[in-house]
């Protein structure tokens, strides 16, 4: 065989180990490293979560809630968007609440006797029913909001044995669905799924636009006694870069420790929080009102 033969078959053996290489990067050819959080580092993310949310959050049936699971031997995996195979998908779970609840229905399903789901199990199915509307498993949990969103993203995970996602889809807690990273960067959040007390199973395939989506789920919670869960937002792996913050979950479980330490020393968790974010302090004050 002549040189150029040989140069030429070399280049072509390179390229397409070159390919194979970038193709097992990209789709999960191995099962992608996670880590398991310990108790510690989830009362710290629980504690931090209600921080990053802004608003009033109470983080202790969360803790409960999460420290019991751990009692029943289930496990909290971490993945990091970089770990995340472009071709898994990682959906948004969360429970959409509606001021003004139809009284009329409360009444009439009471007097019906009708049988209703608990949380967990609503929280369960919904995932499950977007995974079978869709044709894809659902390989992962993201959180939709901090505050109490992060507790069901780590419920729902631990009960099904898969990851959640070291991110968000919102920086804090938001009061509607369109205010979220992934719909700014062009990313829906339909299909969706929705879940009401009683088990009924509602799916949105198509929506005009997310304010529509906030419409529609609003108004079934409205309908349904104030609540229902919610599935949204699914996203592959490819479209994390547009649609999450990535390490959002660490910096809940660094301002959670950070709180944490500083009353342990004595120390004004407030000073020590606005020295961990690199942030500063707006004002000071007394809430005497809500």
């Amino acid at each position: 065989m002549t040189r150029s033969k040989i140069s030429t078959v070399t280049f072509f053996l390179i390229l397409m180990l070159a390919v194979l290489v970038t193709g097992m990067n990209k789709t999960t050819a191995e099962e992608p490293q996670t880590r398991i959080l310990n108790e510690q580092e989830l009362v710290d993310m629980l504690v931090g979560s209600c921080i990053q949310s802004t608003r009033g959050c109470d983080p202790e049936e969360s803790i409960k809630q999460v420290k019991e699971a751990l009692n029943q031997g289930k496990q909290f995996k971490l993945i990091s968007t970089d770990n995340f195979p472009d071709d898994w998908m990682v959906v948004a779970v969360q429970g959409i609440g509606g001021g003004g609840a139809w009284e009329h229905v409360i009444e009439r399903t009471q007097r019906q006797n009708l049988p209703t789901i608990t949380s967990a199990q609503a929280n369960s199915r919904v995932a499950d029913l977007l995974s079978e509307h869709m044709g894809k498993e659902v390989k992962a949990l993201i959180r939709s909001e901090a505050a109490e969103a992060t507790t069901t993203a780590l419920l729902v995970a631990a009960d099904k044995g898969i990851p959640i996602l070291d991110a968000g889809i919102t920086g804090r807690a938001v009061p509607e669905v369109q205010q979220s990273i992934p719909w700014i960067n062009g990313i829906a959040s339909i299909p969706t799924a929705i879940i009401t007390p009683w088990g009924d199973e509602i799916i949105i395939n198509h929506a005009i636009d997310e304010y529509r989506v906030e419409d529609i789920s609003r108004a079934i919670a409205v309908a349904s006694a104030g609540s229902v869960t919610i599935t949204m937002t699914p996203m592959s792996g490819k479209q994390l870069s547009q649609g999450a913050i990535p390490g959002n979950l660490s910096e809940a479980i660094l301002f959670g420790k950070t709180v944490r330490e500083a009353h342990q020393a004595g120390k004004d968790p407030i000073a020590a929080l606005i020295d961990a974010s690199n942030g500063y302090k707006l004002f000071q004050g007394i809430v005497t009102k809500s």
